[in-house]
């Protein structure tokens, strides 16, 4: 008798249809609200509430045959595998709640698959027990770097998970059957690949004592976004993808992301890419017209959704640095320092100020002295957030250049430069620093315009229509 026919995957078939049923049908969940916190430039920090719907859970329930006495293992979300969790889960009191295990939650993703064969018409001979195991070892491993770009990237032949036992005795037939369900199949490779590439947060329930709130905190690490040239010139803003689980998970989403101490968030958009997000594509609008709301804040933004259908969800939220800080600061020292260095230079070619023997050189040099000093107490700056301290290497290192620059001009003397010489060299350094002060004030300026749109539209709810790569 083939592994589909005992009595383990039928318990596993029923219970999967139970758990399919509370995943694809999320209105149990009346809302979910979610607050995003950037911990650095790798780690985020997710706050999640779930208000549940206990009269719609207790329908949903009744109607795939779950016995209203009997214990439940409520799936609350998906999360990527490969994710360091730091995971907290609570109730409506704020007692801790228990998480499933993962061998719990790996049974119950095998039970759906094969509920989903199920559904499908596949009669259970002909999922044989390397099949049923190979679902579960699916569902329980860790994908590796190269299957989860397998993955994204449509090509599930080459699985290192999804390969059966060679060692089997029928491996020829199971082989020749595996392929086919995955490619005859498509309902059933869809949730093979989810549930190789997530795994399901459950927690174990009673009904007839089921909280009406869970909350939960989880830290998750991510790869920090790569920096273009022109966010690197802080010339545009930052684009930084996050992904977005909750979407299409309640009746109602409140997605809140919060900026970065010392930047402003300009702009946030929701986009549904089922490729890998890391490869550069055009989106267009939804086809199917999906839309979301939206609203900023200068220092956070706020994604609203209803019911909108399942995808892959990224928020993409546009920052830069705070016009008000380092950049701001920093450029009216440069402006002091170019008028300075160009005037001297323009006085030496006409009165010789500078090779003169005079005690009145002797300010404007202990001054350009000075200048470097000063330009390091402002690069040299602790307790920013690792986020801005990434946006503002390039020009903390250009305004460190600029002060290494009036030092040059300064030890001019101490080589014994004079007349045309010393006035190029001070000419040359305050072209310099006039010019890093021209792209500061541009900088300076355009972030002051950004912040002026966005305040005079924060009132202000939009509805947006959402952005497809597929």
């Amino acid at each position: 008798m083939a592994w589909g026919e005992e009595a383990e995957a039928q318990a596993l078939i029923r219970s999967g249809a139970v758990t399919l049923a509370l995943l694809t049908d999320r209105s149990w969940v009346s809302r979910r609200v979610e607050t995003v916190r950037f911990l650095s430039a790798t780690s985020l920090e997710r706050n999640v509430s779930f208000d549940i719907d206990s009269a719609r859970l207790g329908h949903l329930l009744a109607t795939s045959g779950h016995p209203i006495d009997a214990p439940l293992l409520l799936p609350l979300l998906k999360l990527r595998k490969n994710l360091l969790l730091d995971l907290d889960l609570r109730v409506t009191d704020g007692s801790p709640a228990q998480v499933a295990r993962s061998d719990e939650d790996a049974v119950a993703s095998q039970g759906i698959m094969l509920q989903v064969l199920h559904a499908a018409g596949v009669v259970n001979s002909r999922i044989s027990l390397g099949i049923g195991r190979t679902i579960l070892a699916a569902a329980r491993g860790m994908p590796s770097a190269a299957d989860v770009r397998t993955l994204l990237l449509g090509q599930p032949n080459e699985v290192e998970l999804w390969r059966l036992d060679r060692s089997a005795e029928n491996y020829d037939d199971e082989s020749r059957e595996w392929d086919s369900l995955i490619k005859t199949q498509p309902d059933f490779a869809r949730w093979l690949t989810t549930f190789t590439l997530d795994f399901l947060l459950m927690t174990p329930v009673h009904l007839r004592n089921i909280p009406t709130m869970f909350k939960f905190r989880y830290v998750e690490t991510q790869e920090p976004a790569a920096m273009t040239l022109g966010e690197r010139l802080n010339l545009v803003s930052y684009l930084n993808l996050l992904e977005a689980p909750g979407v299409g998970a309640a009746s109602r989403e409140h997605l809140r992301i919060e900026g970065p101490s010392g930047m402003l968030i300009d702009d946030v958009d929701l986009y549904d890419m089922a490729s890998d997000p890391n490869v550069p594509q055009n989106p267009v609008a939804a086809r199917d017209h999906r839309s979301f709301e939206r609203r900023v804040v200068l220092d956070r933004a706020v994604v609203y959704t209803s019911s909108p259908p399942t995808g892959s969800y990224y928020v993409a939220v546009s920052m830069r640095a705070n016009p008000a800080g380092f950049i701001r600061r920093s450029q009216y020292l440069v402006a002091l320092t170019g008028v300075v260095l160009v005037l001297g230079g323009v006085a030496e070619i006409l009165w010789r100020v500078l090779s003169a023997s005079s005690n009145a050189v002797e300010p404007t040099v202990a001054l350009l002295l000075v200048v470097p000093t000063l330009l390091l107490a402002y690069v040299s700056r602790e307790g920013d957030h690792e986020i801005l301290g990434d946006l503002l290497r390039f020009p903390r290192l250009v305004i460190a250049f600029t002060g290494l620059v009036s030092l040059g001009a300064a030890t001019g003397f101490v080589f014994g430069l004079q007349c045309e010489p010393l006035a190029a060299l001070w000419i040359a350094s305050g072209a310099w620093c006039l010019v890093v002060f021209g792209w500061l004030r541009y900088v300076t300026w355009r972030g002051h315009q950004v912040m002026s749109s966005v305040t005079e539209r924060q009132d202000t709810t939009y509805r947006t229509p959402v952005l497809d790569f597929s």
